[in-house]
This record gives C-alpha cells, sequence and structure tokens, in this order.
C-alpha cells in the first residue's frame, strides 16, 4: 500500500521541530519528524511523495539531506528554512525542486510552500508511473 504524501521535518533543535510540526499537523498535514540528516536518510524511500522541510546550514546535516534526495533521484521536494538569505546553490544541473521561507517564518508562506511541495511531489509521481523509462 502507498503512504500517503508526507512533510518530513528535520532539524536538531527539538523546539523547531516542535513549533514546525505543530503548524503543519494544524493545517491537516501528515508529518514524521526526524533530528538527524542520518535518521532522515535511515528511514527515508526515493519513491516517498512529500516534502521535506529543513534549514540546510544547520550542523552540516542539510547539505547531507539535500545530496541524498539528489543522488537518491528522490520525488520529495524541499522547502529550505533559514535565518540566512546568501545561501550558495546546489552544484550544477541538480534536479531538486526546492522553495525557500525566511526565518522567522509566517505561517501563510510556509503553508504555501509546504502545499506547492506537496503538489510537485506528487506530479513528480504521476510523471514518473506513466514514463516507464524516467523511474529510477
Amino acid at each position: 500500500m502507498k503512504k500517503p504524501p508526507t512533510v518530513f521535518i528535520v532539524d536538531h533543535r527539538p523546539a523547531i521541530l516542535s513549533s514546525l510540526e505543530g503548524a503543519v499537523r494544524a493545517h491537516g498535514f501528515l508529518v514524521q519528524c526526524y533530528n538527524s540528516a542520518a535518521q532522515f536518510i535511515a528511514d527515508a524511500a526515493s519513491n516517498r511523495v512529500g516534502c521535506v522541510l529543513i534549514d540546510p546550514l544547520i550542523a552540516d546535516q542539510g547539505g547531507e539531506v539535500l545530496r541524498w534526495l539528489h543522488e537518491s533521484d528522490s520525488l520529495l521536494s524541499v522547502v529550505l528554512i533559514t535565518g540566512l538569505i546568501e545561501l550558495s546553490g546546489p552544484e550544477p544541473g541538480h534536479s531538486l525542486s526546492s522553495s525557500l521561507v525566511l526565518k522567522p517564518h509566517e505561517d501563510f508562506a510556509l503553508m504555501t510552500m509546504v502545499t506547492d511541495g506537496l503538489a510537485g511531489s506528487i506530479s513528480r509521481d504521476v510523471i514518473r508511473k506513466r514514463s516507464p523509462g524516467l523511474q529510477g
């Protein structure tokens, strides 16, 4: 049985995990939280449909998750949540679909990005199923 679209939150700070989880669940989304990149990667499957919320600059974990998503040809979308505006982009030729929300985030902006991310992931899943040559 296919798992439903899920919002995955990765952060090593319990207060951030709790805050984001509460905000996302309050809007009716299914949520799974991880306190490390390694924990997320060990549990994730590249064919899962959903969206990952992560601060790309936290303790090198953001880069590790983004690298895994790229290398696994994951269907997951990414919403980057950061307090820093100047981010270096992913390596050339990346295929990740990502959005950026600045801290402190507004609830509406965050939920818009999550909704768009889930829709993008679902669309990629449909396209992959209809195009056997694209399946990873």
